[in-house]
């Protein structure tokens, strides 16, 4: 979970990095689930698959709206320690 703590950071812009270029949000808005979507990236080599820029659309797509939405990182925390996360 802590990619997913990681993600949330990068997000919101906690972090001071320029990873959050590589993450493509979803711009169908129809899509179940929460409004935050990413889009999985196509990998044509294998040591691609294992980047963390795609390992994470997966879990975080899977997140309820609640929790993707918290206001806070303690709020994060506590949210998605609460929930199961099915990938």
């Amino acid at each position: 979970m802590y990619y997913v703590f990681l993600y949330y950071k990068i997000k919101n812009g906690l972090l001071d990095t320029n990873i959050s270029n590589n993450f493509i949000a979803a711009d169908n808005l129809n899509t179940r689930g929460h409004s935050c979507k990413l889009i999985k990236q196509h990998c044509t080599m294998d040591a691609t698959k294992c980047y963390f820029t795609n390992r994470i659309v997966s879990i975080w797509n899977s997140l309820s709206e609640d929790v993707v939405c918290a206001p806070s990182v303690s709020a994060f925390k506590h949210r998605l320690s609460q929930c199961t996360v099915t990938f």
